[in-house]
C-alpha cells in the first residue's frame, strides 16, 4: 500500500514508523527496573512433593 503513496508522504510515513521505537524503550526501562526489584522481594514458597490440596491430605480415608 505505501509503495501506491506520492514520495513525500511514502518519506513522513517511514520517518514516523523510524522514531516511534526509541521512546517506548525508554518507558518501559523504568517498568522493568521496578519490576525486577519487587521481584527481589517475592517470599519463595516451595513446591509440595504431595499430591492434592491442604484439605484433603489432612482427611482421614
Amino acid at each position: 500500500m505505501l509503495k501506491f503513496l506520492p514520495a513525500p508522504t511514502q518519506e513522513f510515513i517511514a520517518h514516523a514508523f523510524a522514531q516511534a521505537p526509541p521512546p517506548i524503550y525508554l518507558y518501559a526501562v523504568p517498568i522493568v527496573l521496578v519490576a525486577l526489584v519487587l521481584a527481589c522481594f517475592v517470599k519463595e514458597i516451595p513446591l509440595s512433593a504431595e499430591v492434592g490440596t491442604p484439605a484433603s491430605r489432612d482427611r482421614p480415608e
